[in-house]
């Protein structure tokens, strides 16, 4: 299931313990599993064993979880070269652009090359791929795009409406969609017998459907900042368009992104220069005026990227479900705005840490790896606690920026000093009562974090430029005392020196 390229929507295995076998059926639900009682020994039971094992080699592709919705190119061949490496060549047949006429009603889109693919088992299953259409697309004719396929839970609203809300509000900063479509569902395939089978324990089971989106392709932001000159200043001015585009989409759209992550960023160059995208809406969600979801929670797991999620949501997603009360508070924490500019502080030290070629291979780079190591595969308790020892030392951090990224050290602590008085917010309103937890303002933190505040600190003078510009009015200050006093030669070679 995980190493596809998204190629499959199930996949049948077989495990064995000692002598006994259980069978195994993944999807991106869960997992579905023989129990121990219903396990059967190879050794007094191997008629069983063969019969089950030659029923599933004779499934056809249908039954061992080919890609559904998707049509693969002519002469290939199931299941003898199942499941296959990856969908190029493969083609889905779309509803054209808004507004366009045409004799087909229908546009053919054709899959390329595999841009990105989410190895889980369980899950949304998202895969990018580069494709072609049959129809001209888009406000620039003949510009490349892109298709993402990716399984979300049925009961919540499809990523184009959260943009069509976002562009209708005037924000701006958002991808360029041309066309979508609804595939199949999970409930449509071999989840169907469970449901029949154990009708009573529906509301356990999230189904999910396979949607298809054709987007403008654009460059991703860790390979526009490795391969620029200028990335320091363009990480400063991604974290300030981000940050206008998450603010605008909460108070004018009313809607809150809620996974903000380098593979969500993208740019496009607009007049020679850069002009920063936000991508993927799957997980976003309206909210009311104070913040909270404007609908119930249609996802039985918390969303986000774990490496780039606000400290407070690790620690709410950490609580153990078993032994938490009903009603306990922290398990209420909405995600909010504040957590989506939080993330983007993530995503511009990530990409400060990952994006200098000159770091490859170097000592630097194994710490780098050693410290990145813990947001992708620690616990959610260690990847809590190494952000929460960047916000409170940020030189933890700042001695592995590369050379290439030291004029953004002070520019980063200053960020990371208006997230540590939030957490010292936060803790304190943990201490409330439920009733006085709920007279708080949890939206600012009592504005704790605001985007003027954020704009205040992140805009601040260096405090080394400070120092560096009074040295230099100093000299000249010095020089201009005493240069009637000196020679003309010696004048000049002064003003040299302090040129120098």
């Amino acid at each position: 299931m995980s190493s596809t390229n998204g190629t499959r929507i199930h996949s049948i295995g077989s495990m064995f313990k000692s002598d006994k076998i259980s069978f195994w059926f993944y999807d991106s639900f869960g997992i579905v599993r023989t129990d121990d009682s219903q396990s059967l020994s190879l050794v007094d039971q191997f008629e069983e064993v063969a019969a089950i094992v030659v029923a599933i080699a004779c499934c056809d592709a249908t039954r061992l979880g080919v890609m559904q919705g998707v049509t693969p190119p002519k002469g290939s061949k199931y299941p003898a070269s199942f499941p296959p490496a990856n969908l190029t060549g493969y083609t889905i047949k779309m509803p054209l652009p808004n507004k366009r006429r045409a004799r087909q009603p229908q546009m053919v889109v054709t899959l390329d090359k595999p841009l990105f693919c989410q190895y889980a088992l369980v899950g949304r299953h998202t895969t990018v791929y580069t494709a072609t259409t049959s129809v001209a697309v888009g406000r620039k004719k003949g510009r490349a795009v892109i298709v993402k396929l990716s399984q979300q839970a049925k009961g919540r609203k499809p990523e184009q409406d959260f943009l069509n809300a976002a562009l209708e509000a005037g924000v701006d900063h958002l991808p360029e969609l041309h066309s979508s479509i609804d595939l199949w569902s999970l409930s449509d395939g071999i989840r169907s017998v469970f449901l029949k089978r154990d009708p009573g324990h529906n509301e356990i089971f999230e189904d999910r459907i396979l949607r298809a989106i054709v987007y403008t392709q654009y460059i991703p932001v860790q390979q526009f900042l490795a391969e620029s000159s200028d990335a320091p200043e363009y990480i400063r001015l991604m974290v300030d368009q981000m940050m206008e585009c998450l603010h605008d989409l909460r108070h004018k759209a009313k809607i809150v992104h809620r996974d903000v992550s380098p593979n969500n960023i993208m740019i496009e160059m607009r007049n020679d220069k850069p002009f920063f995208i936000l991508n993927d809406f799957d997980l976003a969600t309206f909210v009311q005026d104070n913040g909270t979801r404007l609908h119930p929670a249609s996802s039985k797991h918390r969303t986000g990227t774990l490496p780039f999620m606000a400290i407070e949501i690790l620690q709410d997603m950490d609580i153990p479900l078993t032994v938490a009360k009903p009603g306990r508070i922290e398990l209420q924490i909405a995600h909010r705005l504040r957590h989506d500019w939080e993330s983007l502080l993530w995503v511009a030290l990530w990409c400060m840490l990952t994006t200098d070629p000159d770091a490859s291979g170097t000592e630097l780079e194994s710490k780098i790896v050693s410290f990145l190591s813990d947001w992708e595969t620690g616990e959610l308790s260690t990847i809590a606690d190494v952000k929460i020892s960047v916000i409170h030392d940020s030189s933890r951090a700042e001695k592995l920026i590369p050379p290439r990224f030291r004029t953004l050290i002070p520019w980063f602590a200053r960020w990371c000093d208006v997230l540590r008085d939030a957490h010292q917010v936060i803790k304190r309103h943990r201490l409330l009562s439920r009733k006085e937890l709920v007279r708080m303002d949890r939206e600012t933190l009592n504005g704790t974090i605001t985007l003027e505040k954020l704009k205040e600190a992140l805009h601040a003078p260096d405090e080394a430029a400070e120092e560096e510009e009074e040295e230099e009015g100093e000299e000249e200050e010095e020089e201009e005392e005493h240069s009637d006093d000196c020679p003309p030669d010696v004048t000049e070679n002064r003003v040299r020196i302090i040129e120098w």
